[in-house]
């Protein structure tokens, strides 16, 4: 039985925590390898003792031969026997390292998180809410505040917020609410930092109202209020002519977008959008 060529093994060690694991496990064969020609040996010894082995060698005596006796026999069984117990106690040893390691594979190499879905649009939305358009806000259920609002693509602008234009999801503005109360409180800002997909991949969904199409789209942003800045999450609907824009769950701002401005929602290719209801 011949030894296998083997790739050149040097002393320098330059592993990562992941590629530990296939260096463990080719130990664990390169050891179970070693044992096979250990018990592969202890055969041939034992085929040469009882003449089958090439060359045999017969158990007569003669000129030029021993005699091989059955004390010879037994005795040789006995040391096949010894050796045999040997190999099977570096057996058991292996068996516990390889369960070792296989209990370590999730902590050696992390799962890989699977890749989420490539972003893609169901509307292709454009809108922009002049100044001083009628907004209401309302806090934790409290009573409504009335004020005026401004949505736009830059701060102090009405200029159009479009959003996966042409169908695109990286053509994605993200805007700015400005919102005065009539009281004289002082005014709250929003701007948008960022758009959450949902949990298929698109940037915002789509459904129909009696024929109107209502957009939605949730991410990220920063609330200001007396120079006070607030990371929120934000929820944005668009309707008609109708906006709401919540901030953090609690907060809601309903607005109208009067003659001067617009929302126009369409769907993309392909996509019928379901009922709202």
């Amino acid at each position: 039985m011949s030894f296998p060529n083997i790739p050149d093994v040097t002393a320098k060690i330059s592993v990562t925590v992941g590629q530990t694991i296939p260096l463990l496990l080719a130990s664990i064969a390169f050891e179970e390898l070693a044992l096979a020609h250990i018990m592969n040996a202890e055969a041939e010894k034992i085929q040469f003792v009882l003449g089958t082995l090439e060359p045999s060698r017969p158990l007569a005596s003669t000129s030029d031969t021993p005699t091989v006796t059955i004390s010879n026999i037994l005795d040789i069984n006995r040391s096949v026997n010894q050796t045999l117990q040997t190999v099977i106690k570096k057996e058991m040893l292996l068996q516990f390292k390889l369960e070792n390691i296989l209990e370590n594979i999730s902590v050696l190499v992390p799962t890989t998180p699977p890749t989420p879905p490539s972003e893609t649009c169901q509307c292709s939305v454009s809108f922009n809410v002049p100044a001083n358009s009628p907004f209401t806000e309302t806090l934790d259920g409290n009573p409504s505040v009335s004020g005026t609002g401004q949505l736009g693509k830059n701060p102090g602008s009405s200029a159009r917020v479009m959003i996966c234009q042409q169908c695109d999801p990286t053509e994605a503005d993200l805007f700015f609410f400005e919102f005065t109360p009539n009281s004289g409180a002082a005014p709250i800002n929003f701007e948008a930092t960022s758009f959450t997909p949902t949990a298929a991949g698109t940037l915002g969904t789509c459904c129909s109202d009696n024929g109107v199409l209502r957009f939605t789209i949730s991410g990220t942003g920063l609330r200001t209020e007396n120079g006070i800045e607030t990371a929120v999450g934000f929820t944005l609907v668009l309707e008609g002519k109708s906006v709401t824009l919540t901030l953090n769950g609690n907060e809601v701002f309903a607005g109208t977008v009067p003659g001067q401005g617009n929302i126009h929602i369409n769907s993309c290719g392909g996509f019928n959008p379901p009922s709202c209801s």
